[in-house]
């Protein structure tokens, strides 16, 4: 928590100021979220659980009655408690958003090479054979750890794969906020054309096929719950990059001075991408990083 407080305080800022710089400040919608319990008990345990817990800049308070009574409408049965965050945001549109930040990144000189990379060190510094870098970012995900492993880094990382459904969104209120359903570990998210629920932790090899055992476990909760969400769904599985102690690697490596990293955000790589762009950004051009980098770095694995 020490660690994260200060790079999680530097979130919303940077989204705000990233999407201002390429010009789609409606791809941020700050509408914070709630969270619903449909059992009292569970309700009055999460309620105050939430209101205890170190939560940062975003803050929770007990939803109003008008978002409770929505919440039962949504779901057709009764919600027996909610909170209500402020301080959180969601993006509108992630195709959009991709799509913005490629077209951004080419008009200001950038270029774009899809293709398979190798990284090398020689004589103290790292390059890409055939292509020629000044200086090297490795941000590949959990794909990074093969690549680092084989400059001699120590890097214990793991997929943390998660599970989402996808739906039209029609019948799904536009205005509505993300919504946790805590006693399902569900997420429902509304973006601009779709609805998905997402939810697990499931700690494996990126490369193992996905268990759709749990793309209808969450088909199962949204039926339950009366959703307004109808298949045909579509079905998605994703490997969040987890190190053993849930921090990210963000710095310049020991073994060549241009050669950088940052990977390893677990659930919170979106969240953290633009503020740990300003950090990169900033160690690359020398300068002092906002926050202190010395616990995100590599060799805390020897």
């Amino acid at each position: 928590c020490a660690a994260m407080a200060p790079l999680m305080a530097q979130a919303l800022p940077a989204w705000r100021d990233l999407v201002a710089r390429i010009g789609t400040p409606d791809l941020l919608r700050e509408e914070g979220h709630l969270v619903a319990w449909h059992d009292a008990h569970a309700a009055a345990a999460g309620r105050a659980a939430w209101q205890a817990a170190q939560t940062g800049t975003a803050r929770v308070a007990r939803a109003t009655y008008e978002d409770v009574a929505r919440l039962s409408a949504l779901c057709g049965q009764p919600v027996a408690g909610a909170v209500r965050f402020a301080g959180t945001a969601q993006i509108a549109d992630l195709d959009a958003l991709r799509q913005a930040l490629r077209h951004a990144f080419v008009a200001r000189g950038g270029r774009l090479h899809a293709e398979r990379a190798q990284v090398a060190i020689a004589h103290g510094r790292a390059d890409i054979p055939g292509l020629g870098a000044d200086t090297v970012l490795v941000c590949a995900g959990v794909r990074a750890a093969p690549i680092l492993q084989g400059l001699g880094h120590a890097v214990p990382m793991i997929a943390e794969r998660g599970y989402h459904i996808r739906a039209d969104a029609r019948a799904w209120p536009a205005d509505l906020p993300p919504v946790v359903f805590e006693q399902r570990a569900m997420i429902v998210t509304r973006y601009r054309d779709s609805v998905q629920a997402a939810s697990f932790v499931e700690l494996g090899d990126p490369d193992a096929p996905a268990d759709p055992r749990k793309w209808e476990r969450l088909e199962r909760h949204v039926a339950e719950l009366g959703l307004p969400m109808a298949g045909p769904f579509r079905r998605w599985m994703g490997c969040r990059p987890t190190l053993p102690d849930y921090l990210p690697a963000i710095g310049r490596s020991a073994r060549a001075a241009n050669l950088f990293y940052a990977f390893g955000h677990q659930h919170l790589g979106l969240t953290l991408a633009p503020a740990t762009a300003h950090l990169i950004t900033a160690l690359i051009d020398e300068t002092a990083p906002a926050v202190s980098l010395a616990p995100f770095d590599l060799s805390r694995f020897g």
